[in-house]
């Protein structure tokens, strides 16, 4: 009877750990979604920029105004970089951490002010 008992309880700890490191795995496995979608962000934002740029770039030298293709391309950057910080606060708080409304830097979760810029957190 000992030993029954005795297995039964290290099934049931094994099944526990098992259900810990599948949570843990889930919880790596989103945050690496989010860190892909974060940086593909990022790489479409520094296309647009670059296309932003050889737009005024030209403009300029041609003593013209801004053309509506460059108003709608910053249109898309200011909607692109704020994706691209609800991604990257997803991504601090998956991690534990608590992200600076002023400067956007993720912080530990018992930090009371902002490492980065001294923002008071709580």
């Amino acid at each position: 009877m000992l030993i029954v008992g005795f297995f039964e309880g290290a099934l049931e700890k094994a099944k526990e750990v098992l259900d810990c490191a599948e949570k843990k795995t889930n919880e790596v496995v989103n945050t690496s979604k989010l860190r892909i979608n974060a940086d593909t962000l990022n790489s479409q934002i520094s296309k647009d920029y670059e296309t932003l740029g050889n737009i005024y770039y030209q403009l300029v030298e041609d003593g013209l105004e801004p053309a509506e293709e460059a108003k709608e391309l910053v249109s898309q950057l200011v909607e692109k970089n704020e994706r691209l910080v609800a991604l990257k606060k997803k991504i601090a708080e998956s991690k534990g951490n608590v992200v600076c409304s002023k400067c956007g830097f993720a912080n530990y979760d018992s930090a009371s002010f902002c490492s980065a810029c001294g923002e008071k957190l709580k």
